[in-house]
């Protein structure tokens, strides 16, 4: 009888040696990988319509920790440049948007291509700036907007806008 207890017992040892032994396996699990959910936003962003006279919405995915006021001026840019007639001048480049919390007013700041490599007229100026105003006042946070030019407040582009006051969005000049 004594035999069989040791032997149990003994028996008992080895199944939890062998049990403890493989809960203390050494190579290491591989990492868990959580994957982040990223959330895209749609811009909207804007080109000039058909009749030269209004603007239309290009709606562009980006991701929404990439959306700045910086990089959707950036984008608009790259919509822009991709239409058959770009507006903008070639060069044209967003230098930085500062945006006053208080008053709500986006300043947007171009390089100088905005205006020295200009070649539009009194509409082109018009669907220009309001490009520009109506995208960023798409964005939270942005009412109005102020431009300027290699860091200087401009009153003008080409001479038939006033731009000394900060532009509000305008919904007339779009077509829906």
């Amino acid at each position: 009888m004594r035999r069989s207890v040791w032997g149990a017992l003994v028996l008992v040892v080895a199944v939890m040696c062998g049990a403890v032994a493989c809960t203390f396996d050494k190579t290491p699990a591989p990492p868990v990988q959580q994957e982040q959910a990223v959330k895209d936003w749609e811009l909207v962003t804007y080109v000039p319509a058909d009749d030269a006279e209004h603007i239309v919405p290009k709606k562009v995915t980006v991701r929404a920790s990439q959306l700045t006021a910086d990089a959707a001026l950036r984008e608009m840019l790259q919509v822009d440049a991709r239409e058959q007639y770009p507006l903008f001048p070639q060069g044209t480049t967003v230098r930085s948007v500062q945006i006053d919390e208080a008053t709500k007013v986006a300043t947007a700041d171009f390089s100088r291509e905005l205006i020295s490599e200009n070649s539009g007229g009194s509409l082109g100026e018009i669907l220009m700036v309001y490009i520009i105003a109506d995208t960023l006042t798409n964005l939270d946070g942005i009412e109005a907007v102020r431009f300027a030019v290699e860091g200087e407040h401009v009153d003008t582009l080409t001479g038939h806008m006033d731009l000394s006051r900060p532009i509000l969005r305008n919904e007339e000049i779009i077509v829906k």
